[in-house]
C-alpha cells in the first residue's frame, strides 16, 4: 500500500495517472489494484487466469515489419492512463494505492493534477505531453536490420511476375531482407524425405519485387503417384513471422516464430522476403 497526498485549495480536480501495466515493473502480473481519490475508489483493475491470458497473448499474431509505428502499435495500447475526477473539501488531495498483497505492481509512471475549470488548457499540456512521450520514445528505441546481402539480380521473367519462388533448406535462416541464391531460385520442386510415422518439413520462399498484397491462407495435400490408393497427406502450411526484438534501446526485426497463415494476413512488400513452411507427419504404414 501507498499513498499520495496534496494540499490544494477546495473544489474539483481532474487526475491524469499512468499505472505501469503488468510487467512494466518488477511484477508480472497481479489479482487486482485499486486506486481511491479521497476515500471514493477511483480505478479498479484486476485479472484472473483467463483474462490474464487474453492481455499476454493479444499481440501474438502480429508481425513487426521494417518502419512499423512501434509507439502506436504496442507502447500507446499498453500504457492507457486513467482519468477521473476528485472533489476536495479540507485542504488536500489524497490518493490510497493498494495491491492487495501484490509485491511491485502498483508502479507509478506519471501523475498530474489541475482545476476542472483549467480543463481546456490542461487537455492541450497533454497533448503536447504525449507527443514529447513519442518523440523521446522514437528517438532513443531505433530500428536495426540485418545487413543487407548483395541486391537479387532478378531475370526479365522473374520481373514480369512480379516475385522469386525459392526453394531453402529448413536451416536456413531468412531475414527480412534475404535474397534467393541463384541455386534456391533455380530450383523447381520441393523435396523432403521420412520414416513412417515421422513429421517432416519442406520450406520454400517468395521475394516479391513489387507489391502483391497479402496472403490469406495456404494448404497443402499431397498424394502418392505411385500408389493411387495410398491416403491423402494434409501437411499444414506456415508462415515464418517477424518480430522486433531488443535486449537494450535498439530493436532489430528478426524470424522469431512460425504462425499459420490463416491467423493473420501476410504482407508481400516488395522486398520482403517471406519463408513457407510445410509441415506434414508421414503415415506410421506408409511405404
Amino acid at each position: 500500500k501507498a499513498a499520495f497526498a496534496v494540499d490544494v485549495p477546495d473544489g474539483i480536480y481532474a487526475v491524469w495517472l499512468m499505472l505501469g501495466p503488468p510487467g512494466n515493473g518488477w511484477g508480472q502480473t497481479f489479482t487486482r489494484r485499486t486506486v481511491s481519490a479521497n476515500g471514493k475508489q477511483a480505478v479498479e483493475q484486476a485479472f484472473d487466469v483467463k483474462s490474464f491470458k487474453e492481455y499476454e497473448f493479444r499481440f501474438q499474431d502480429e508481425e513487426d515489419l521494417p518502419g512499423d509505428d512501434l509507439w502506436e502499435k504496442y507502447i500507446n495500447k499498453l500504457f492507457v492512463a486513467q482519468r477521473f475526477d476528485v472533489e476536495v473539501a479540507g485542504g488536500q488531495l489524497k490518493l490510497d494505492f493498494d495491491a492487495y498483497g501484490n509485491w511491485w505492481c502498483a508502479m507509478v509512471n506519471g501523475l498530474v493534477l489541475w482545476p476542472k475549470a483549467s480543463e481546456k488548457d490542461a487537455e492541450r499540456w497533454l497533448a503536447k505531453f504525449d507527443a514529447i512521450r513519442k518523440e523521446q520514445y522514437l528517438a532513443i528505441h531505433v530500428e536495426k536490420l540485418p545487413s543487407a546481402p548483395a541486391p537479387y539480380a532478378a531475370s526479365e521473367q522473374e520481373k514480369a511476375r512480379g516475385f522469386v519462388p525459392f526453394v531453402h533448406s529448413p536451416d536456413r535462416e531468412v531475414h527480412v531482407n534475404s535474397v534467393p541464391t541463384a541455386a534456391e531460385a533455380k530450383r523447381q520442386t520441393i523435396e523432403a524425405s521420412g520414416s513412417p510415422g515421422e513429421t517432416v518439413n519442406a520450406c520454400f520462399g517468395v521475394l516479391p519485387l513489387k507489391d502483391c498484397g497479402t496472403v490469406t491462407a495456404a494448404s497443402c495435400t499431397l498424394k502418392n503417384a505411385a500408389n493411387p490408393k495410398a491416403p491423402e497427406i494434409a501437411a499444414r502450411v506456415s508462415v515464418l513471422r517477424y518480430k522486433a526484438l531488443n535486449e537494450v534501446s535498439v530493436y532489430e526485426i528478426c524470424p522469431k516464430y512460425l504462425d499459420d497463415v490463416s491467423a493473420a494476413p501476410v504482407s508481400m512488400k516488395a522486398g520482403l522476403a517471406r519463408s513457407f513452411w510445410i509441415t506434414l507427419t508421414l503415415p506410421a504404414g506408409a511405404a
